[in-house]
C-alpha cells in the first residue's frame, strides 16, 4: 500500500516490490486489495491491461473520462499537466482526446512562446464563450484566412464549420471580413478585427489607384494574396474603370495601374520618343513614366536598335549619365 499513494501500474508495483511479473504481482497483491476496497483503479472500465494504475482507496484521483476532461479543461491545460492530474499515460490522454478535438469540444490555444515547443494547451470549447471569443479576436489582431484561424484553434478546416465557430463574433461586428461574407470558400475570406479602411472591395481598389500602384504595392496595402489582387485588377481593367501604365505588357512584373480618368504618362513608344525630343538620361525617363530603371532599360534598348533612338555620348556606351534623344 505504501507504494500506492500516487497512482502506480502492475509492473512499476513488481519492480518496487523486486519481482518479475506484474501479472504475478496482480494476481496475489493487487486483487485482494481491490476486492476488499483498500486499493481502487485509476482506468476502472479497463480489465486487464498494462495501461492500468493503480492507487490507495484513500488518495483521491481523477476519474479519466471525457467529462473530467472537459471540467479540468476550463482553463487552459497542457498534455504534462493531464497527464499528472490523471495518472494515466500518453498513448491514453490521445486516445481521448481525438475525438474531442474532432467534434470541437476541446480545442488547442496556441501562443507565439509555445508553439513548435511541445507545450501546446488545450481548453474546453464550452466552458467560458468569454475566453475563447477573447482568443479569436487576440489572434486576429493582424488578418487572418478562415483555414488559419481553423488550424490554430484546432477546429474543422471546412468553410461551414470555421464560419460557425467565428458567427457569434461576425454577427456582432468584432469580426470583420475583407469579403462578402455570403461567399463560399476558405481561400476567399480574410479576417480582421480593426482594419476598416484596408477593406478589399472594388471601391477602395479604385480609390487606392488614383496614383499609379504595382501589384505587390496593393497586395501589402490590403493583406491580400497576390492571385486575387490580380483577378480584381483584371476585371477593373476589362470593365475600363483601371488602366495599364505599359499597355504593350499587361503581364509584365513592372506593370502598374491608375484609374482610367486620371491623367498618367502611359509607356508607350511615341510616348518615350515625345519625351526624349530633347536628350533625357534613363532616370529621368524612368522617374517620367514611374516605372524601374530596368524595365526603361529594355524598351530604350529596343528602340535604339530600332534606329527610333540614339545615344548622346557615342564613344561610351555604358555611361552613366547616358543620354537618349530621338532620331528626326
Amino acid at each position: 500500500m505504501q507504494f500506492c499513494q500516487t497512482p502506480r501500474s502492475s509492473g512499476e508495483i513488481a519492480e518496487l516490490l523486486g519481482l518479475k511479473t506484474a501479472y504475478f504481482v496482480y494476481e496475489h497483491y493487487l486483487k485482494p486489495l481491490i476486492e476488499r476496497g483498500e486499493l481502487k483503479k485509476t482506468l476502472p472500465t479497463l480489465q486487464h491491461s498494462s495501461r492500468q494504475r493503480y492507487v490507495a482507496a484513500e488518495v483521491d484521483v481523477a476519474t479519466f473520462s471525457a467529462n473530467s476532461v472537459l471540467e479540468y479543461c476550463n482553463i487552459p491545460r497542457s498534455k504534462a499537466e493531464m497527464l499528472a492530474h490523471f495518472g494515466v499515460y500518453f498513448a491514453q490522454l490521445n486516445k481521448l482526446l481525438m475525438p474531442l478535438l474532432s467534434e470541437r469540444k476541446l480545442i488547442e490555444v496556441k501562443s507565439r512562446e509555445t508553439v513548435g515547443k511541445g507545450w501546446q494547451r488545450y481548453l474546453a470549447a464550452t466552458t467560458d464563450a468569454a475566453t475563447i471569443n477573447e482568443q479569436v479576436l487576440a489572434f486576429c489582431r493582424t488578418p487572418k484566412y478562415l483555414h488559419e484561424i481553423g488550424g490554430h484553434f484546432g477546429i474543422s478546416r471546412k468553410c461551414d464549420g470555421i464560419k460557425q465557430f467565428i458567427s457569434p463574433l461576425v454577427e456582432s461586428g468584432q469580426l470583420k471580413s475583407y469579403y462578402n461574407a455570403d461567399t463560399c470558400g476558405t481561400h476567399l475570406k480574410y479576417y480582421t478585427v480593426d482594419k476598416d479602411n484596408t477593406v478589399l472591395t472594388n471601391e477602395a481598389l479604385l480609390e487606392y489607384c488614383a496614383v499609379p500602384r504595382g501589384k505587390k504595392e496593393i497586395c501589402e496595402h490590403f493583406g491580400a494574396k497576390i492571385w486575387t489582387v490580380k483577378r480584381m485588377l483584371n476585371q477593373l481593367a476589362d470593365n475600363g474603370k483601371l488602366k495599364y501604365l505599359i499597355p504593350a505588357e499587361p503581364t509584365s512584373k513592372n506593370q502598374k495601374y491608375m484609374v482610367s480618368e486620371c491623367a498618367a504618362p502611359i509607356l508607350t513608344d511615341n510616348a518615350v520618343l515625345a519625351l526624349c525630343e530633347t536628350p533625357k538620361t534613363k532616370a529621368e525617363v524612368a522617374e517620367y513614366f514611374g516605372l524601374p530603371k530596368t524595365h526603361i532599360h529594355y524598351v530604350l534598348g529596343r528602340l535604339i536598335k530600332e534606329g527610333r533612338l540614339s545615344y548622346t555620348h557615342t564613344d561610351k556606351l555604358a555611361y552613366r549619365f547616358q543620354g537618349y534623344a530621338a532620331v528626326r
